[in-house]
């Protein structure tokens, strides 16, 4: 095989556009720590957001935790679920991310320390 995988020869098959492969850059970890928190999506829907080392790491509520892909100081892809976080330019931890799936855009806003999330 010419190093195609199978999501790639699908593509090719239907006559998909490809998708863009993304080029990861570094963000300063001062940078990273600003987006560490917890963002509710929906009532009783969190994103938990952790640094490792210079990635970024986010869980949803009842799911496993998976590594973001930088592409620049404030977005951050995972391929595999075609999802997208963007985090806002703001001095201090950021205040709310935005989170696109499959082209749909939702906006989840930080729970602060001692805040209990909405139920």
């Amino acid at each position: 095989m010419s190093g195609l995988d199978l999501r790639q020869l699908v593509e090719l098959y239907l006559g998909l556009p490809a998708a863009p492969v993304l080029v990861a850059v570094p963000v300063k970890p001062e940078v990273l720590d600003r987006y560490v928190g917890v963002y509710e999506l929906t009532k009783g829907f969190l994103i938990t957001v952790k640094r490792d080392g210079g990635t970024l790491t986010a869980q949803a509520t009842g799911q496993s935790a998976f590594s973001l892909t930088a592409v620049s100081d404030t977005e951050f892809h995972f391929q595999p679920a075609q999802l997208t976080l963007v985090f806002p330019v703001k001095d201090g931890p950021a205040p709310s991310l935005q989170l696109t799936q499959h082209g749909l855009p939702l906006t989840a806003l930080r729970v602060l320390p001692g805040t209990p999330a909405a139920h």
